[in-house]
């Protein structure tokens, strides 16, 4: 993938995300929302929109855990 002190890996990090949910493995898209969360201020790489949809999303997961 990307290195990670690029803004590109938060970007791969959602989609990874995404996928993962798709997929019904919500306990590796919660792992990857955590960092996507975690690195979008010091790396950028999202647009508002994506940030408060990742944010949103791991929420609702940690939720139904």
């Amino acid at each position: 993938l990307y290195p990670e002190s690029s803004p590109q890996f938060v970007a791969s990090r959602f989609h990874l995300a995404k996928a993962y949910v798709g997929l019904k493995n919500n306990e590796k898209a919660i792992g990857y929302l955590k960092d996507v969360v975690n690195s979008k201020e010091q790396l950028g790489g999202l647009t508002a929109k994506e940030i408060a949809e990742a944010q949103s999303l791991l929420k609702q997961l940690q939720e139904e855990i």
